[in-house]
Order: structure tokens, then C-alpha cells, then sequence
């Protein structure tokens, strides 16, 4: 049904945007009208005998409850709430022709104005519920999302129906690729997959028998394999512009799979098993609470039902399902994995070069330390989660060189250095812009239960550097100050204390003076609640760096105890080097102590606290007896 070219949907309408509207459509719009004129009169001249066509034939697909609670997987509660009377209409059964002359006006109202559904029975779907000039693109969702819901009445209306009823139900659905000319880019991605895509497949299943819609749904499997393998890579990771509505994706991908499979649509078979790497991507991409990463503060929960449906992808692949039990998603009795062997898992830590982006995590289990960054930025995105989400938004970098602002442009990070093993998940980034160069790490210990953070910004002759970088806080979580320290703790509403963060580039004691803070502060914009961390640096002619790491205690009970942290002196050839030449911290928490160096000039043989290094990067636990064994080394 919508003849949409496949290529990236954001293009498409930003030029949209930018081109001045016409009355007049377009040759490809015209073509496709002319089109759906000849074969819809056709039906329409012998009705009859399309009905009798119809009827002969056993439906591929059916609009039961069961169905319809398919669609609604990986959706807000929002959109399904302003959803749910057309949800009870079409799992209803209901066959009466004047619900039908409603579902046609339905159809009508939501391709010519985005008219939806408020509350109250079919009648009221007609309804304007939202603000033309809304900054959310709610509505678009909620267009597209009650397409797909007609769209499996479809056969019903054929059977049960008029000719005019059914016609005015197609044309509209046809028209609903003008419906998204405006959307956001977060959005595009979703509104192609439904409307270009599953759309014309869902219709292709209800009416099989009918030789145009059989030849729609075709072209949409083939556009489905085109547009997906461009949005994952090889192991099934998505693509920054799919983390948002990933949960509402995976959905439409399962069920565009089974609809290829009952419509007999080839989609052939290294597509599907990039999709079957998709079920374990999206097991691995849940945080704490069920909830997918990156899909905001109305995430809703992944129920077993999604879960259970979702791993058809992986082809009832063991592991695959032994790591959905490992980590909560499904029940034993749904896997049939009563006691999964956890070592044959593959790696929780993922980490995508392509896609620019990945999440660092402790192990499988639901209550684990998780990390998830997206790169593809140079504001990037990050959510931090140990049993609850503690950070969740984008990290506002600024960094000022001499006063003037740096700008930053809008490539994302280059991936620099990658580890993963039993003890810690580290990765390093970096992003070079107008002669400044900007090195992030971050490192989970799984052991030990903590996430170090740290920003390097560094330029080769003199001047100075100014760094900010605002973290933003999960909704819930509130920020606590220690007094006479600069320590916080992040708190959440009704837990009390998740955990402690350490400005460790800082000094402990407030009264000390020193080129920086670290302080709660409120968004301006949106009142959101965030970290403000501020360093500034006075290089040398020779250049240098400035360092800003900050060290998370994601233990709650540890948090509550006694801590302490220290700059220390690093040394080479017996003369003390300059902390923006390399910097080496010592941290306590209760009983346990770590050191952190890091050479931030050049790469030296150094020394600090009885350790002597000759690379990047370097962190240790110390044992009791006062050795330090090694978490992390970069040479």
C-alpha cells in the first residue's frame, strides 16, 4: 500500500520541511494514485465476486485479543492509554456494518488531520486530542499505531462490510505517508518501520487474495530486509537513531517476520540470523526493573509475554534463552532452562564501533551494575543503573580554550580502546575538534561494584582550558551533600542512598581552595536535576592536559561508611611531574582502596605510590597486606 522509497526517512523529510508545500502531488505520488484507482475500481465494479474471493480462503492472520496485545509490545502507557478504545474495538469481534461506516470515518480523520482517539467508545476516535503546534510528536505515533489497528480489520470489513466502506478505509491508509512529513528524527525511524513497512505487510496478510495488496506486502518484505540491515550491525546491535523506541522496533521486526513467514515472503537467511542476534541484543540491553536503556522515563516493563515473543527471533536458540532466564526477562517454565550454565553465556558487555555506542555491564543477573553510553555525539547519552537508574540523559560537554568556546561539531566519539573481562568492562573514547583533543573513559568493576569516569581534555601550547560536564539524574533521584566535603550522594525517593560519587581530581575539603566544583544544580529548561562538575587549568608554554575523573560507589550499604581520596605525587627520573603532565589518585571506600593513574602528555616511566608504570593507564586494588593488584592497564 505505501509506495515509500526506503532510503533513511529523516532525509526525506527534512527536505520536506524545507521545500515550500504544493496543492500539486508529486510524479511518484500521482503514479501511486493512478494506481490505486485502476485496481480499486475494479473491486469496487465487481464487489461481489471479491467478496465471494475472500470468503473461499482461510485468513493468514486474525485480529483476536491476543493479536492485538502483540501490537501493543514495547509502547508507552501513554499511547496505548489514548489507543485502548480502538484496541477493545478491534479485539471486540465486533462485525455490525455501522461500527464498520465508524471504523471508515476513523480511518479518514486520522490521514487527513491526525485526529485520534481521548476516551469514550468508537464514536468519540474522532476526537482532536492534540494541539497543532505540539512539541511532541505523540500524536504522528499514535496516527501511525491506529493505522496498523484498522489495517487488521481489513478482512472483516470485505466480508462484513460495504464496498464504500472498505474503500474509504484503503485510501486513507494509503494517504498516511503525507502523516509523518513533520516528524522528529528520534521518531522517523519508527514511523517508516510501521507505515512503509509493516503496514502494507499487515494488509498483504488480511487480503491475501487480492493481487495488488499481495504485491504491496511483497515489495514491503523486501524493504524491510533493505532498511533493517542498515539500522543493526552484524551481532544485531541498533543504531543510535533506534535506542528511543528499540523496545517499539523489536516488536514490529517479530512480528514483520512472522507476517514474511505465513504470507510466504522470502527474506532470506543471513537476514534472519542478523534478527535472531537481535533477541540476545535486546536481553542485553535492559537495565534494572525490566526496563530498556535509552527508552526514557516513561519506559514501561518488559512483561514475559514480549520477552516470550520477542525470542522467536533467535529460533529457540538455548543460549539465547538461557540468558533471558539469567537475567529475569523469562521464567524457567518458559525456557524450559531450570539452572542455566552461566559461563557458557556470551559476554553482557557489548560494545558497538559501528553504531557508536555501547553498554558495559557486571553480569546477566536483573540486579546488576549496568553503563550505557551512546557516542554518536559529542553530547553524548548515558544511562548509569545499579538496581535502579541513578543517571539518565545526555552528558553536556563545554569546554572554553582562552575563554572562547570550542565547538565541538557534531561528529560523535572514536572508539579508541575496548576491554572486557572478569574483573572490569573499560572503554576509552576520543574526540578531537579545533586543535583540542577530549579522552573519556569509563570503567565498570563488576567485582567491586564501582564506575570510574573520567574526562581528559588537553592542547598542545599555552593557555587555558575551562571544562564543564553537567550529568543529568533519573527522575527520582535527588542529590544529598556531605558537609565540609565535596562527596554527594545520590539518593532515590523512598530507597534513601544508591550511592557516592567522588570528585577525585578535587580536594576532599571544601574549605580547600582549588580551579573547580562539584555541585547539584537544576536544569533551566526543563527543571531536571543535574551533577555540575568545572575544572580549569593554566598550561605552560609546552601544553598539557586537564583531568577530571569521577569515581561511583554503586555498593548502597558501602556508600553509608567512611571514605577518603588523595591526590598523589608522580615522580620520573626523581623529579615531581605536573598534574597536567600525568595524575595518579588514591580512593578509599570503608575497608577497600584503589589507585587510578593516568599519563595525560606523553608516556613516561613513572612513579607513584611505590608503583612504577610505563603506559596510558593504569588501576589496582590494594589487597591487605598492601600489594595492589591490577584491575586495568593501557600501555
Amino acid at each position: 500500500m505505501i509506495s515509500q522509497n526506503p532510503e533513511n526517512l529523516s532525509q526525506s523529510m527534512s527536505e520536506k520541511e524545507s521545500t515550500p508545500q504544493s496543492n500539486e502531488p508529486t510524479l511518484g505520488e500521482s503514479n501511486v494514485e493512478s494506481k490505486l484507482n485502476l485496481w480499486m475500481d475494479r473491486i469496487s465494479d465487481d464487489w461481489i465476486k471479491t467478496v465471494k474471493k475472500v470468503s473461499k480462503s482461510k485468513p493468514l492472520t486474525k485480529s483476536s485479543k491476543k493479536a492485538v496485545k502483540r501490537m501493543c509490545f514495547g509502547l508507552s502507557t501513554e499511547l496505548v492509554d489514548k489507543a485502548q478504545p480502538l484496541i477493545a474495538h478491534i479485539g471486540s469481534g465486533t462485525r455490525a456494518i455501522p461500527e464498520f461506516e465508524q471504523l471508515a470515518g476513523l480511518a479518514e480523520s486520522i490521514s487527513s488531520s491526525i485526529q485520534s482517539i481521548e476516551h469514550g467508545e468508537l464514536e468519540s476516535h474522532s476526537q482532536e486530542v492534540f494541539d497543532a503546534h505540539s512539541k511532541s510528536n505523540q500524536h504522528q505515533l499514535l496516527a501511525a499505531f491506529s493505522s496498523l489497528l484498522v489495517a487488521m480489520k481489513l478482512r472483516e470489513a470485505v466480508l462484513h462490510g460495504t464496498d464504500l466502506q472498505f474503500e474509504r478505509i484503503i485510501r486513507s491508509l494509503q494517504n498516511l505517508q503525507c502523516c509523518v512529513s513533520a516528524a522528529s528524527e528520534e521518531d522517523a525511524v519508527l514511523l517508516h518501520q510501521w507505515l512503509a513497512i509493516e503496514l502494507p505487510m499487515v494488509i498483504a496478510s488480511q487480503l491475501f487474495e487480492v493481487k495488488p495488496f499481495k504485491k504491496e506486502g511483497k515489495q514491503a518484505a523486501k524493504r524491510f530486509v533493505e532498511v533493517t540491515r542498515n539500522l543493526l550491525d552484524s551481532d544485531g546491535w541498533p543504531g543510535s537513531n533506534c535506542m528511543t523506541h528499540f523496545g517499539a522496533l523489536v516488536a514490529s521486526w517479530t512480528r514483520c517476520a512472522k507476517l514474511a513467514e505465513v504470507c510466504k515472503f522470502k527474506l532470506g537467511s543471513s537476514f534472519l540470523a542478523q534478527l535472531e542476534w537481535v533477541a540476545e541484543q535486546f536481553v542485553r540491553l535492559h537495565g534494572p526493573k525490566r526496563r530498556l536503556v535509552f527508552s526514557g522515563d516513561g519506559a514501561v516493563k518488559t512483561d514475559a509475554a514480549f520477552a516470550e515473543f520477542v525470542m522467536q527471533l533467535a529460533s529457540n536458540d538455548k543460549r539465547t534463552l538461557a540468558t533471558a532466564t539469567v537475567s529475569g526477562l523469562l521464567g524457567p517454565k518458559v525456557t524450559g532452562v531450570k539452572k542455566p550454565d552461566v559461563k557458557s553465556l556470551s559476554d553482557a558487555t557489548c560494545v558497538s564501533e559501528w553504531a557508536q555506542s555501547a553498554i558495559l555491564r557486571s553480569s546477566w543477573k536483573p540486579k546488576s551494575s549496568v553503563v550505557a553510553i551512546d557516542f554518536s555525539n559529542p553530547q553524548c547519552r548515558i544511562e548509569l543503573a545499579a538496581k535502579d537508574r541513578l543517571l539518565s540523559g545526555i552528558l553536556q560537554l563545554e569546554v572554553r580554550d582562552d575563554g572562547e568556546p570550542v565547538a565541538l561539531g557534531k561528529s560523535g566519539f572514536d572508539l579508541v580502546c575496548e576491554l572486557d573481562d572478569d574483573e572490569v568492562s573499560y572503554v576509552e573514547l576520543e574526540l578531537q575538534q579545533n586543535g583540542i583533543q577530549i579522552f573519556r573513559q569509563l570503567m565498570l568493576s563488576k567485582k567491586d561494584r564501582f564506575l570510574f569516569f573520567a574526562d581528559s581534555v588537553s592542547k598542545k601550547g599555552a593557555g587555558e582550558l575551562d571544562y564543564r560536564l553537567k550529568l543529568p539524574l533519573a527522575a527520582g533521584v535527588d542529590v544529598i551533600r556531605e558537609n565540609g566535603t565535596r562527596e554527594m550522594y545520590l539518593n532515590r525517593k523512598g530507597k534513601g542512598i544508591r550511592s557516592l560519587v567522588l570528585p577525585i581530581s578535587l580536594p576532599e575539603w571544601s574549605a580547600e581552595r582549588c580551579r573547580g566544583l562539584f555541585l547539584p544544580e537544576e536544569s533551566v529548561d526543563n527543571g531536571s536535576k543535574l551533577l555540575n562538575a568545572e575544572k580549569s587549568v593554566q598550561l605552560p608554554p609546552e601544553g598539557g592536559a586537564l583531568y577530571s575523573p569521577l569515581f561511583f560507589d554503586l555498593d548502597p550499604e558501602r556508600s553509608r561508611q567512611k571514605r577518603t581520596w588523595r591526590s598523589l605525587t608522580v615522580a620520573e627520573q626523581l623529579n615531581i611531574v605536573r598534574p597536567e603532565v600525568a595524575s595518579a589518585y588514591r580512593v578509599q571506600v570503608a575497608e577497600q582502596q584503589w589507585v587510578f593513574y593516568r599519563a595525560l602528555q606523553s608516556i613516561g616511566n613513572r612513579t607513584f605510590m611505590g608503583q612504577n608504570f610505563n603506559g596510558d593507564f593504569y588501576a589496582g586494588r590494594f589487597f591487605e597486606d598492601g600489594l595492589v593488584g591490577e584491575l586495568v592497564q593501557v600501555e
